[in-house]
C-alpha cells in the first residue's frame, strides 16, 4: 500500500492513513487495494483543507499539500524575505520573527486537522510522523500534538499513539521499494 506524496508532503499524514487502512482492513479481513479503489495510491496531500485556499496543480483550491510541503513553506516565506530551505525558516521562527511563527503553527493547524479527519474516519492506533518538516525541529511533533488537544474529537481523545518515524529519509525508499514489490508480485505481498 502506497499513499503517493506530492513533492515533500511530510510522510506523517501518509503513515498515518496506511496505519489506519492496515487497521481497518485486518480487522475486517478486507484487501486494501479495493478499499482505496483497485490498487490506486491515494493522495492525502490532496485533501482539500480551506475550500477558498491556494490554487493547487491538480486544479483545485486549498489542498493539504499547498499549505506544508517544503516548497509551499518556503515560497509563502519568500513572500516575506527569500529562505533558502526550511531550516532557515525554522531560526528565523526561533529568532523570534512573528511572520516565520505563523507560516510555521499554519502548517502544524493544517496537519492536525488532517490527522483528526483521518482519526475521526478510520480510529488508527498508531499515527507516525515523518518527513523534513517533521524532522528538522524536536518541537515540530510537540506542537502538532498540541494542536490535536484542539481539534480531535473528544471520543478519539489518548485512543492512538502519535509519534516520530524510525525510518527517517529512509521511509520514502521502502515505500517505494514495497509498492513496487506488491506490483510485482500481484500484490502477495501482505501489509505488516
Amino acid at each position: 500500500m502506497h499513499w503517493e506524496r506530492s513533492n515533500l508532503l511530510p510522510e506523517a499524514l501518509v503513515e498515518a492513513v496506511a496505519s489506519a487502512v492496515r487497521k481497518l482492513t485486518d480487522e475486517q479481513n478486507m484487501d486494501a487495494s479495493k478499499l482505496i479503489g483497485g490498487g490506486m495510491p491515494g493522495e492525502i496531500g490532496h485533501s482539500t483543507i480551506d475550500p477558498n485556499g491556494k490554487l493547487c496543480e491538480c486544479g483545485k483550491r486549498g489542498c493539504l499539500q499547498t499549505y506544508i510541503t517544503d516548497l509551499a513553506l518556503l515560497q509563502e516565506a519568500g513572500q516575506i524575505k527569500p529562505v533558502g530551505s526550511v531550516g532557515e525558516l525554522y531560526r528565523l521562527m526561533h529568532d523570534g520573527e512573528t511572520w516565520a511563527f505563523n507560516i510555521i503553527d499554519r502548517a502544524c493547524t493544517y496537519i492536525a486537522i488532517t490527522i483528526n479527519n483521518v482519526v475521526c474516519t478510520y480510529n488508527p492506533d498508531t499515527i507516525v510522523m515523518a518527513g523534513s518538516f517533521i524532522d528538522i525541529d524536536p518541537a515540530i511533533l510537540e506542537r502538532v500534538k498540541g494542536k490535536l488537544e484542539e481539534f480531535i474529537r473528544e471520543p478519539f481523545v489518548g485512543t492512538f499513539k502519535l509519534t516520530r518515524s524510525q525510518l527517517g529519509e529512509q521511509a520514502i525508499m521502502i515505500g517505494a521499494a514495497k509498492l513496487a514489490l506488491q506490483r510485482y508480485l500481484g500484490n502477495g505481498l501482505q501489509q505488516q
